[in-house]
């Protein structure tokens, strides 16, 4: 059973969802959606507020840090999400040339015996820089199986900005060791204008963001439960996280200082 905080939290939640996808359907100036949308946020504040007052912060042990009652609430943060990449998707002059030229090298990828998997790609002269290949070595076969589109580019980005919102939640959570705060924390994520911005786009520099916030959430993991096992999976998802967009190489030995200190 979810508890009294949690359906306060879900409920407008699910209502300011609701009123994202009345505006996507109906345009920006519909009246009903946006007061539901006020009238929602206004829920969550309240809602925020009144268990604030009632159950302050506690900093003794936390709880564990996936229970039943974070299920909906990470389903409705995913949903949430969703529907922002659906209505970035209504801009239909919302795009880059850098998407066609992402989807298609990764669409015209060589199969994976023939792969240079130690080189920049494209090639030397080929693009204005080269980048690891594994995210190209990801995409590619869901642009084999769905075909090569504007529509199907930007889908296959879908599954990391989906994590990527859960994995705030999660984080959230560690870090406040308060529920509701952890949805304000994944709420503000996702309507965040540069999260919003780049989820308009079939771009591969969102992949490294959700590999480093896996990163992030596997050492805080590893300083709560003091299990070495999370530290390695911490050190893998920065290793994807540099993988997928070089700029990343800053994940490492970030995790690393945190750990340390």
């Amino acid at each position: 059973m979810l508890n009294r905080q949690t359906l306060t939290l879900l409920i407008p939640g699910l209502l300011l969802t609701l009123a994202s996808v009345l505006l996507v359907a109906s345009g920006h100036g519909r009246l009903p959606a946006l007061a539901l949308m006020i009238g929602s946020v206004g829920l969550i504040i309240g809602a925020l507020y009144q268990s604030t007052r009632s159950a302050p912060v506690s900093q003794s042990a936390p709880e564990p840090a996936l229970t039943r009652d974070d299920v909906p609430l990470l389903g409705a943060i995913v949903l949430i999400q969703l529907v922002g990449l659906l209505y970035m998707q209504t801009f239909p002059l919302h795009y880059v040339q850098d998407e066609f030229i992402t989807g298609y090298t990764s669409y015209t990828l060589p199969s994976l015996t023939e792969i240079e998997w130690f080189r920049g790609y494209p090639g030397p002269g080929e693009w204005i820089a080269g980048f690891p290949i594994l995210y190209y070595a990801l995409q590619k076969p869901f642009i084999e199986l769905f075909g090569l589109s504007l529509e199907t580019i930007r889908i296959s980005t879908w599954p990391y900005h989906l994590i990527s919102a859960g994995l705030v939640y999660l984080i959230g959570k560690e870090v406040f060791r308060c529920r509701p705060w952890a949805v304000v924390a994944a709420v503000i994520f996702v309507f965040l204008a540069p999260n919003l911005y780049m989820a308009g786009y079939g771009m591969h520099n969102i992949s490294s963001t959700c590999f480093f916030l896996a990163a992030f959430y596997a050492a805080l993991r590893m300083v709560r439960d003091e299990d070495r096992r999370w530290i390695a999976l911490s050190g893998v998802a920065s290793i994807m996280a540099y993988l997928t967009y070089t700029s990343s190489y800053l994940t490492l030995p970030l995790i690393g200082l945190f750990i340390l200190l």
